[in-house]
């Protein structure tokens, strides 16, 4: 958990350029984590882990509502 508590603050400058709500933002990160958690951690590039799959989850919820 160590490894993505660091990436915590460019995880959410990510969600928020692209989502903008600090709500979706913290929603966006908090399932990252569980997502981090589930598979215990990526070992290689974790940091490129983290950042693709918040991309990616903010683009569903992007597409999700419509915007």
């Amino acid at each position: 958990m160590a490894v993505f508590e660091a990436e915590r603050p460019r995880l959410q400058r990510l969600a928020c350029r692209m989502l903008g709500s600090v709500v979706e933002v913290e929603d966006a990160v908090q399932d990252a984590r569980l997502r981090w958690r589930k598979i215990g951690g990526p070992g290689r590039r974790p940091a490129a882990f983290l950042c693709r799959t918040v991309a990616r989850l903010c683009l569903d919820r992007i597409k999700s509502t419509g915007a």
